[in-house]
């Protein structure tokens, strides 16, 4: 039978009847929530050290652990507290039961309660639950824990498809290539995962692999390289970049349920890398149609396209779940940094350096390459970025 998380018995949040915000994470200027955490009850290693994990990789709380500090909650507010997250936990065989308490620290007001009953099997998951309800009271948005991530990693000349718990700080690596893998992106529903395989004629072709089975099948072919997978919302069709002529590519889109192509661009130039507007009505894709790449947005409605970026070197859009920003790569000065585009005002700014940015499943985060490994950075909270993984990695998507 198959094992479910699943909320029991009680579900009260008073915060978001006052609410309260403890945190703005769109404030340059914020700083680190004090939270005490309260472990109590049987240990629960993989639960224990994946919550600890997930505080540290969101980067805007300070941890206090009330049983190594042995204070009273007076004494934590004082020492700089502003929340106690309480998680007691008991088990009987594999079935786990955790008390969630988050209580305000400045007033003792209860904002959260919660009787999470889940398999033994869960406890990673049930973690993540934990992290991101937490993050939802102190900043009133969505965590970002609950879906994971995929990648690819380049060790001694192969290419693994790998899977990224991102909190957690863990991957699984689900299957291993000979031949170079391009552009992963999972599916909507997070089943499937699309990437480019290079066949061993040189030439690059769609595939998709099925989490559930680990089944690989090609999705979509072209006559040259097909590059840079981008899920429509509704899981049924793949964006990516082909050739319907022998010429340059352009942006196509893939009816998943009979192989038939459409095509989006038509342009002398090269056009790659698109990325699907959360809505579906709108792409973002990578054009040197005016002699530099840069990135380009198009109408799928009107049929207009327009450009965004100015630089003479501007990569690998992601448009952000929130629908208002798209995520780039520019190169400055001989330096790729991530920059940030707002579509209502135009302005740019660019809050580290790295490439390949892929932007957290709630828009307040991004993961990216850099020399020395797949790191992620809040794009608001004053707060460093985290090298995740050391090592070569490529492409990583996380929305």
């Amino acid at each position: 039978m198959k094992r479910l998380l699943v909320f029991v018995l009680m579900f009260f949040c008073f915060g978001e009847a006052f609410g309260k915000i403890y945190i703005d994470v769109t404030s340059p200027a914020s700083t680190k929530i004090g939270v005490a955490l309260d472990l109590s009850g049987v240990p629960l290693k993989d639960f224990d050290v994946v919550l600890k994990r997930d505080l540290m990789v969101y980067g805007i709380f300070a941890v206090y652990p009330v049983s190594k500090l042995a204070l009273t909650e007076e004494e934590l507010r004082i020492a700089g507290a502003d929340l106690l997250l309480s998680v007691d936990k008991s088990a009987f065989r594999q079935q786990v039961k955790v008390s969630l308490v988050i209580k305000d620290l400045t007033d003792g007001t209860v904002v959260v309660q919660k009787l999470l009953t889940f398999d033994r099997s869960a406890q990673i998951k049930a973690a993540h639950m934990v992290a991101d309800e937490l993050y939802r009271v102190v900043t009133g948005n969505k965590g970002m824990f609950y879906r994971n991530a995929v990648a690819v990693r380049k060790v001694l000349g192969r290419y693994q498809l790998v899977y990224v718990d991102v909190g957690a700080m863990s991957f699984k690596v689900l299957k291993v290539f000979k031949q170079p893998v391009q552009s992963p992106a999972m599916s909507p529903d997070g089943k499937k995962i699309a990437f480019a395989l290079m066949s061993g004629e040189g030439n690059f072709d769609i595939y998709i692999y099925d989490l559930p089975t680990g089944g690989i099948k090609k999705a979509c072919s072209t006559p040259g390289p097909d590059t840079a997978p981008s899920w429509m919302p509704d899981g049924r069709a793949l964006v990516f970049s082909g050739y319907v002529a022998k010429d340059n590519a352009d942006i196509l889109l893939c009816d998943l349920s009979n192989g038939r192509l459409k095509r989006l661009t038509r342009s002398m130039a090269i056009d790659t890398s698109p990325s699907v507007s959360p809505d579906g009505t709108k792409i973002a894709f990578v054009s040197n149609r005016d002699g530099y790449p840069r990135v380009y947005v198009k109408d799928l409605k009107t049929g207009l396209i327009y450009g965004i970026t100015k630089g003479t070197y501007d990569v690998s859009p992601d448009w952000s779940p929130k629908g208002g920003e798209i995520a780039y790569a520019t190169l400055v000065g001989g330096t790729f940094r991530i920059g940030i585009y707002n579509l209502a005002t135009g302005d740019v700014y660019y809050p580290a350096p790295g490439e390949d940015p892929s932007w957290s499943p709630n828009g307040d985060y991004i993961i990216y390459t850099k020399s020395g490994g797949l790191f992620i950075s809040s794009l608001y909270a004053n707060s460093k970025p985290t090298r995740l993984f050391v090592g070569k990695w490529l492409n990583p998507e996380w929305r």
